[in-house]
């Protein structure tokens, strides 16, 4: 290293330090559980599992532009077509149909009614646009479950007009697929495995599922998200093909 000064030095080997954090310290910090699985994948291969949980963590990360604008336009456009069918624009303020008070509609009702406690213990003002931006993404994907779409007269699928022949149950595997998805990231857990092996199908199928609830919705949606969506890019530069090898490349 000649030619450094000490201190360019000191910040050299702190890098290598970060670089090469040990078996111990990393299971320490992420759980031998959790990080166990990637020493499993590349045969106990610290160096090599550190790079592919790095990885997975990047690959999650592009996910969360295409989520964003999927969550909030699918409610946003299931509130139109409700408002429409209840003819009420605070349809969810305005529960007084007997529907709400059945077993079908009873999840959506309790999801509704806890965002109303959480605004009234923030001294928030109670209004429709305020409940709907703080419903979880199962509000909107159970209107798909058999028995609450029927309750609702079939109208939920309306939120999606250029579904082609695209029927309720497709819809409703589409939405769940992207919420347990949305709620693995957020979470922090793996989606680069298929049982024990690297395998990003998983990854890939999801990508294709969001696109498809975009499109369905509207395809100028995903047109002009597109330019944001890295999903795979990333998985290109990220070689994790060869689950003995993967390494991450900025």
């Amino acid at each position: 290293r000649r030619g450094l000064t000490k201190h360019h030095e000191s910040n050299v080997r702190s890098k290598e330090r970060v670089a090469s954090m040990n078996e111990e310290k990393t299971c320490k910090y992420l759980s031998v559980s959790r990080f166990g699985r990637y020493l499993f994948a590349c045969r106990n291969d610290v160096g090599r599992a550190q790079s592919l949980y790095k990885a997975n963590l990047l690959i999650a990360s592009r996910f969360h532009p295409l989520l964003g604008v999927i969550e909030v336009a699918l409610r946003n456009s299931l509130d139109r077509v409700l408002s429409r069918h209840f003819d009420d624009p605070d349809w969810i303020l305005h529960r007084t149909s007997l529907i709400w008070k059945t077993i079908e509609l009873y999840g959506i009702s309790k999801n509704i009614s806890r965002s109303e406690d959480v605004l009234k213990n923030n001294h928030s003002p109670i209004t429709a646009g305020r409940i709907i931006a703080e419903q979880p993404f199962n509000t909107w994907t159970m209107m798909f479950q058999s028995k609450t779409y029927g309750k609702l007269n079939g109208i939920p699928i309306q939120a999606f007009p250029n579904r082609g022949s695209k029927q309720r149950r497709e819809i409703e595997n589409t939405l769940t697929q992207i919420r347990k998805f949305r709620n693995r990231i957020n979470h922090n857990e793996p989606i680069c495995f298929k049982n024990s092996i690297v395998d990003l199908s998983y990854v890939t199928n999801i990508h294709q599922h969001i696109v498809n609830a975009l499109q369905w919705i509207d395809p100028d949606l995903y047109e002009w998200v597109k330019d944001m969506d890295t999903v795979e890019l990333i998985i290109k530069k990220t070689n994790i093909a060869n689950a003995q090898t993967p390494s991450v490349r900025h």
